[in-house]
């Protein structure tokens, strides 16, 4: 290892009347570089030789000087040559470039412009800078990484530390390496990288690897020798569990000595890296190797997520270096055990604008937590009427009435039902009962189901709803029926509205509308008391269904609609 610091003497030979100073014929221009860069502790064979180009200024082509010489050990150069001044003063255009012979690559360069006065009495000197122009320059990102890490070594011994430079992936050859060792009571380090362990206590020894603009430190931990050694069966330990569920099965790390002498007063401490403390438990079989540790992970609240921890086993015994290891713990979102598709329901034409729909489906494991709605798969029932994409866009295929389907695991699904319409012939109108705004809706006990009767113009391109008749039926042993409330396509109840047969399961409501309704007028509001759990298998019975004026035309009889029912199914 040197320090590189070159001073070049040159001898000048005046031509002028004038000497350089009485009795001198000769004087030495003293030329010192100074690096922009800290490249200092360099590896001896990096740069050898010294290119000097000297040129009368201004005119570079007039050389005066022109050669190359090695570095010697201390990484100077001294050169002794003569130039004639042709004026008392006169200057010099000086060309540094410091080389490596092996390749013949030029490291460093530096030119500037130096003067020199006949007469002096002293030497004239300048300073030259000096700039790394080699392989990987700092702004080039390259990346320096040393191996192997966190060895230990015994007093005596030694490793050849590796050190590899990186570019974007590839390996750089031909990069100098500035080595410098940060514990030299413990170790050294030659100058083929041959780190060697020396006598004392022991303890972390560091040695740094730079390059220009990266930097990268070996960690190795030196014993001395005769003392015991702390041996890890294992460095990395991992688990993993669910969120909620119960805590995974202990693991163990076995402690062993592999050094010399009886290992005692063996202890464990935990480092949290992330996660809040105590998620982890640690406790040794013994103080004494052999020992056991043993790892616990407390799943407690933890959120779905990875946590990372150190243990780290340390001795009481002088000059025992403690070890660590690592622990991981995956916590995972529970499996999936909800999932709701959005919109409840769609009403799409055949052909054209409208003709497709884009659901999203929310998936939830049993805590409530959202899971990634790729968990779902969709599927549709009716793929002749409706199709659905793997990302929920579904699309219109056949006049008819389609279920849509997306499930996350088996039992774990949610279904809408999708209307499609022909808008030939005036087109066709989509009457839905709705549960809470869904086809298939959901309720629990205790909860009100409240069934909205809709009336979709999706497939109808013009015509507006004049008039309807609804009979709806249910189970009325699974809902009883309570109240109904005015929709929007008269603003008031149904004119037709009969309640007498809601006990038996059956409410029937008529009206209308002399000026007609278009979009999606709700004709009525039905609320329910749930009775007991299940499906309460209502369906939704047109018997009159009728455009407004001039055409008046008739859907009921010419069959130009569809009645989607769904249902309504109630959970405890």
């Amino acid at each position: 290892m040197r320090r590189l610091w070159i001073v070049v003497a040159v001898g000048v030979a005046c031509a002028c009347g004038d000497a350089f100073s009485p009795g001198h014929s000769r004087e030495s221009l003293n030329l010192v570089p100074t690096f922009s860069e800290n490249v200092y502790e360099l590896l001896t064979g990096d740069l050898d030789q010294l290119h000097i180009k000297i040129a009368r200024f201004p005119d570079s082509t007039n050389v005066v000087l022109d050669t190359t010489v090695g570095v010697d050990s201390s990484g100077n150069v001294n050169l002794d040559e003569s130039v004639t001044l042709n004026n008392v003063i006169d200057s010099f255009t000086v060309l540094l470039q410091g080389i490596r012979s092996s390749d013949n690559t030029i490291l460093y360069s530096g030119l500037d412009t130096v003067g020199v006065t006949a007469g002096t009495t002293n030497a004239p000197g300048d300073t030259i800078a000096i700039t790394y122009v080699g392989p990987c320059p700092a702004a080039a990102g390259c990346t320096v990484t040393v191996a192997p890490q966190d060895s230990t070594l015994t007093q005596g011994d030694s490793l050849l530390m590796r050190v590899t430079v990186d570019s974007s992936g590839q390996n750089m050859l031909g990069v100098p390496v500035s080595v410098t060792n940060l514990t030299p009571t413990l170790v050294t380090v030659s100058s083929t990288r041959r780190v060697r362990a020396l006598p004392g206590p022991g303890g972390p020894a560091r040695v740094v690897a730079m390059i220009h603009g990266a930097v990268d430190t070996l960690r190795l931990t030196v014993t001395a020798a005769g003392f015991p050694v702390i041996g890890l069966g294992s460095k990395s330990i991992g688990f993993s569990g669910t969120q909620g569920g119960s805590n995974p099965a202990p693991q163990t790390v076995n402690i062993t000595n592999t050094g010399i002498g009886s290992l005692t007063g063996l202890a464990q401490s935990i480092t949290y890296v992330t996660g809040t403390p105590g998620w982890l438990g640690a406790g040794l079989s013994t103080a004494t190797a052999p020992s056991v540790l043993t790892l616990t992970p407390v799943t407690g609240a933890l959120t779905p997520g990875s946590y990372h921890a150190r243990v780290t086993v340390s001795s009481t015994v002088p000059g025992v270096a403690s070890d660590t290891v690592g622990v991981t713990f995956t916590v995972n979102a529970g499996a999936p055990a909800l999932v709701i598709v959005t919109p409840g329901y769609a009403a799409l034409r055949l052909l054209g604008a409208g003709s497709t729909a884009q659901l999203a489906d929310t998936v939830k494991d049993g805590l409530g937590n959202l899971l990634n709605p790729s968990a779902a798969t969709w599927t549709s029932r009716s793929p002749g009427v409706a199709s659905v994409s793997v990302n929920g866009l579904v699309t219109a295929t056949g006049r008819g009435i389609a279920t849509i389907v997306a499930t996350a695991s088996a039992g774990v699904a949610d279904s809408i039902l999708v209307a499609v319409g022909d808008t030939t012939n005036h087109g066709d109108m989509l009457i839905f009962a709705l549960t809470n705004g869904r086809a298939y809706g959901q309720r629990k006990m205790g909860q009100t189901a409240q069934v909205d009767f809709v009336a979709s113009h999706a497939a109808v391109p013009t015509e507006l709803l004049a008039s309807y008749t609804i009979h709806y039926v249910w189970d009325q042993t699974v809902l009883r029926f309570d109240s109904v409330s005015a929709g929007t396509f008269t603003g008031a109840l149904p004119a037709g509205l009969n309640t007498d047969s809601t006990a038996n399961g059956v409410l029937i409501f008529a009206d209308i509308n002399a000026n007609g309704a278009g979009g999606t007028p709700v004709l009525l509001h039905a609320y329910f008391t749930p009775l007991t759990t299940g499906s309460d298998a209502h369906s939704v019975q047109v018997t009159e269904l009728s455009g407004s004026a001039p055409t008046y035309f008739n859907f009921y009889q010419l069959l130009q609609y569809l009645a989607v029912s769904g249902n309504a199914a109630i959970s405890p």
